[in-house]
């Protein structure tokens, strides 16, 4: 049996740098502390949180497969 998952709680600032994140997961804590009127220790350990807490899972790259030359897509 699965153990039970339990939600999250977010405030307004985890909030925000999941929105930040979702735009563009690059995106540095400096820049992400500037964008959140925080400082970048706060943004690490509150991302550093979501992480443990499995809220975020991981990073990704989007890919433009025009430009890598297939033609189309499929999904099967």
């Amino acid at each position: 049996m699965a153990p039970e998952q339990t939600a999250v709680a977010l405030d307004y600032l985890d909030g925000r740098l999941l929105e930040e994140l979702r735009k563009d997961s690059r995106t540095s804590f400096r820049q992400l502390a500037e964008k959140l009127k925080a400082s970048p220790a706060t943004v690490i350990a509150r991302l550093r949180r979501l992480e443990r807490a499995g809220v975020v899972l991981g990073y990704t790259a989007v890919l433009d497969y025009s430009r890598l030359g297939y033609e189309f897509t499929a999904i099967i």
